[in-house]
């Protein structure tokens, strides 16, 4: 696993929480799970394109 692909997650997940876990916005774990099951799923799909275009 690259360096950049560690810090591209930590700061998913900093978002994610920064901005969906105050007294505004509920999200349980289970959302917070299929969100970033969903960004691997992006993540991946990115990185597929990335390989088959070079």
């Amino acid at each position: 696993m690259a360096k950049g692909d560690n810090k591209a997650r930590i700061l998913y997940v900093y978002r994610l929480l920064l901005q969906e876990t105050d007294k505004e916005h509920d999200i349980t774990v289970r959302q917070i799970i299929e969100r970033l099951e969903g960004m691997v799923y992006l993540l991946i799909e990115k990185r597929s394109s990335l390989i088959s275009s070079s």
